[in-house]
């Protein structure tokens, strides 16, 4: 890759030591590993008469201070985070650079702990958090890859009208996805009413909270009786490269085909907005549902690997070579244990109802 085509601007060190327990965080990197990233930043700031670098600068940086590979990754995963949080539009070459950074250092198992896995999303995704700032129970900042696996798992469909407490952006890395909005509003008559709204909940295997969990066995969404009309406002397709927003609180869902390969980089920011009672809409004669978070055995590293090679065939496509068939082939880099149980029932939820 050519360093020339790589967005120049520069990121402050204050961002990467505002990131960087956030990765730490979500990654559950041993204490180690995180010491040695903020000392080396510390230094950084100190040695250098500019506190200011650019992504190139700043890698060949920790290339050159940070030669053990947990630490070297930590601290590269916090520079693609600090970059594309800073961030709006990225170019294709820049994301693509960014990209190969957040898989060398998922695929390197000496940079997360004991425990770090994907968990399985309401909406059917899997989720693998790569930074998480919780103040007072309130995500600050939360940024995810997301990835819709060819499996049919899409959650479920009862359920898939939601809304964040914080203001989103997300960046498609690979395939296609339809972001639905919704103008919803609360009405009195139940005739009226197309849904409830649900209030929810985490459980992160010490207690069910409505403090938002980074890592999470469950989540449950609760019938709160109110009377909500949800009609459809626009549907935007998003392919590769492309970027949205979804303001805090807009209701909206994603619409992935069951037989497709989708991924994202997503990206929930508080400093632009953040609304404490966005909730979920659900069926009226419903009284709860739960989501289990189990990922059926899928790893980081495969998650991240099945993307990448997805990827790579679609690169091959663009200049006239073969399409990689996603399966079997790309589901190789999954044991398969894995991909077998990826076969389960798509909606692995308990529902309750009234």
């Amino acid at each position: 890759m050519d360093p020339s085509s790589i967005d120049s601007r520069d990121i402050p060190s204050t961002t990467l030591e505002r990131i960087l327990p956030g990765v730490a965080v979500a990654t559950k990197a041993p204490e180690q590993n995180h010491n040695i990233v903020s000392e080396w930043l510390t230094e950084h700031s100190i040695s250098r008469r500019s506190q200011s670098c650019s992504l190139i600068k700043w890698q060949e940086s920790i290339e050159d201070s940070i030669p053990d590979h947990g630490p070297g990754r930590l601290a590269s995963l916090t520079l693609a985070v600090s970059y594309m949080v800073s961030s709006g539009f990225v170019e294709a070459t820049t994301l693509d650079y960014i990209w190969s950074i957040i898989q060398d250092a998922i695929t390197d198992l000496t940079m997360a702990g004991v425990g770090y896995t994907p968990s399985r999303s309401a909406q059917g995704f899997l989720s693998l958090p790569l930074c998480s700032i919780i103040k007072h129970g309130n995500i600050d900042v939360l940024f995810r890859l997301h990835v819709w696996m060819p499996d049919g798992q899409r959650g479920k469909p009862e359920v898939a009208v939601h809304s964040h407490q914080a203001f989103a952006q997300s960046w498609t890395l690979h395939g296609e996805g339809t972001d639905v909005l919704y103008d919803v509003k609360p009405v009195d008559e139940y005739e009226e009413a197309t849904h409830c709204s649900y209030a929810i909940g985490w459980n992160d295997g010490k207690s069910q909270s409505t403090k938002y969990a980074t890592h999470q066995l469950s989540s449950t969404v609760v019938n709160t009786g109110k009377l909500m009309q949800a009609k459809h406002k626009t549907s935007t397709i998003h392919r590769r490269g492309d970027t949205y927003t979804v303001p805090a609180a807009a209701y909206h869902t994603t619409v992935v085909q069951p037989q497709e390969l989708h991924a994202t980089l997503f990206f929930f920011d508080a400093s632009r907005g953040f609304v404490k009672d966005a909730g979920v809409l659900g069926p009226k004669d419903w009284t709860e549902n739960t989501q289990f978070r189990d990922p059926a055995g899928i790893t980081p590293s495969d998650l991240v690997e099945v993307v990448s090679r997805a990827r790579a065939s679609a690169e091959r496509v663009e200049v006239g070579q073969p399409e990689t068939v996603f399966e079997p082939e790309l589901a190789e880099g999954c044991p398969p244990r894995r991909i077998d149980s990826l076969q389960k029932d798509a909606s692995d939820v308990q529902v309750t109802q009234a």
